[in-house]
């Protein structure tokens, strides 16, 4: 048992010094790659760009929060991103059989992504110029970049999406964003377990009003 222990806890100071390792233009790299995924109008895309998300801003907030905290929003973070995959699947299964009675015009969906990445791309480029101009005394440089660009792409994507689930994500990635940047500065439980909270419900919210589409959606396809 204690062995067990052992590597969990060499594993968790291996991420640790990952974390604490990333260099801004790394970390950029990781936020073009979810810009790009974000960018595909497949709704089950934007579910694993949000599951990226939590995976690069836990790891950038591992060295700042304690253990227990971390492992507790890595579950919580699996737990709501594969609720949010099946709402994704469902809605994407729903648009296809639509799009199968009155087929969309030939490349408008190609147009679409084109459109998606370019206006998430200024989005990004704006968190850039925020991030540059106003950096945050108490926040590493990685993490306020990451934080400055999820929350920006995040707006844009609520902004520009179709459907709730699609506005729906860019909502939890503007709340991720800020969450984690102030997570950096305020490690008290109360303030984490009150977070926590907030992405379930958010969450929770989300799925509601994603089935509620659905519902709606085959009643209009229903003859």
């Amino acid at each position: 048992m204690l062995k067990g222990f052992s590597k969990h806890m060499a594993a968790l100071d291996w991420l640790i010094r990952i974390a604490q390792g990333l260099r801004p233009i790394q970390v950029g790299a990781i936020l073009a790659l979810l810009m790009i995924l974000l960018a595909f109008e497949d709704r089950r895309v934007s579910g694993l760009a949000l599951f990226l998300q939590y995976g690069l801003l836990g790891l950038l907030t591992l060295p700042y929060v304690y253990t227990a905290v971390a492992l507790a929003r890595g579950v919580l973070a699996v737990g709501i991103s594969m609720m949010l995959y099946l709402s994704a699947w469902r809605v994407q299964r729903q648009v296809r059989r639509r799009e199968r009675n009155a087929p969309s015009p030939l490349g408008k969906q190609g147009l679409g992504a084109l459109f998606n990445l370019s206006a998430l791309a200024l989005g990004g480029l704006l968190a850039y110029g925020v991030w540059s101009a106003y950096p945050l005394a108490l926040v590493p440089r990685p993490l306020a970049l990451a934080g400055y660009w999820v929350a920006a792409l995040g707006l844009v994507t609520a902004l520009i999406g179709e459907g709730p689930l699609r506005r729906g994500i860019g909502l939890i990635l503007i709340v991720s964003g800020c969450e984690s940047l102030y997570l950096a500065v305020e490690r008290g439980l109360l303030v984490i377990g009150l977070v926590g909270i907030l992405d379930v419900m958010l969450a929770l919210a989300l799925v509601y009003t994603t089935e509620m589409w659905i519902e709606a959606q085959q009643g209009v396809s229903t003859p």
